[in-house]
């Protein structure tokens, strides 16, 4: 651009102060510019900025009346839970050297024993949200992490998970 000459246009070697009408004419050179960008982008069919990204859907399974009680362990190969038992539950059967997923229907348990495998400790509770997403559950179903000898007060479905095999 050319400044237009006016007296307000002062040259300096390290700084430029420029007139209105300088800067309208740099503004009127852009413009065209931008206007016929824009027009590109429209004839292209390309909306511009972010689109939001798609919805997830999850197929509704009402667990709210499953009473079916699942015990999983975590395979020190794999780290996929396999299934180990159905039913009632004893506290037997949750091991203190394994990472366990007890499956209450409307929670599911990570039982974490105190001699499990460090990879199995940092993995259970990535490994029970992939669970729950796996098994088509709801994405809000809280996952309760349980230390093996943790006494769990103010969950009934802890309980329930144990009180048909006592």
């Amino acid at each position: 651009f050319r400044p237009c000459g006016c007296a307000w246009t002062a040259w300096h070697p390290n700084t430029l102060v420029l007139c209105a009408t300088s800067v309208l004419s740099v503004a009127c050179t852009l413009l065209p510019w931008l206007r016929s960008y824009l027009l590109f982008v429209c004839s292209l069919g390309v909306e511009t900025g972010t689109a939001p990204a798609p919805a997830v859907t999850h197929e509704k399974v009402d667990r709210s009346t499953n009473t079916k009680i699942e015990l999983y362990s975590l395979d020190d190969d794999t780290l996929e839970f396999v299934k180990v038992a159905d039913g009632p539950l004893s506290d037997a059967m949750i091991r203190d050297d394994d990472v366990m997923l007890i499956n209450a229907g409307t929670r599911v348990f990570v039982s974490v024993g105190n001699t499990a495998p460090k990879q199995e400790k940092a993995a259970a509770m990535l490994k029970a949200s992939n669970f729950i997403f796996q098994n088509r559950m709801d994405p809000a179903t809280p996952i309760i992490r349980v230390m093996k000898g943790q006494t769990v007060v103010g969950c009934p479905q802890w309980q329930q998970c144990f009180a048909a095999a006592a």
